[in-house]
């Protein structure tokens, strides 16, 4: 099963408003097109790399657009946190706590 942390879910939303400003019908493809890659990863979830920056098994990521879709395997579900690649730091800040963020009560997308 694929989860949204609450933080991928804002990050998918800032993603689309900023997008949206100029152009809403490619806004909808990015958004939409981010949702079914991530909804790929409920089977063979491990295909993709390991994230460098944690050298940890169960943290990896996909390129989706110019968004880094980073992910954590935990129980075979998978937490989704979305990045982007060019910003180590945020994503070292973001994922400083990767270990805490626990799955949603609400699963829905």
């Amino acid at each position: 099963m694929v989860i949204w942390s609450n933080e991928a879910k804002a990050d998918l939303r800032k993603i689309y408003k900023y997008i949206s400003t100029d152009f809403k019908l490619y806004a909808d493809n990015v958004k939409n097109n981010i949702i079914d890659k991530a909804d790929t990863l409920d089977e063979m979830n491990k295909r993709f790399q390991v994230e460098p920056e944690f050298n940890d098994d169960t943290i990896r990521y996909m390129i989706v657009y110019s968004y880094k879709l980073l992910y954590r395997i935990v129980n075979n579900e998978v937490i989704l946190v979305l990045g982007l690649p060019s910003q180590r730091q945020i994503l070292r800040k973001k994922f400083s706590n990767i270990y805490k963020i626990e799955i949603p009560s609400n699963r829905i997308k």
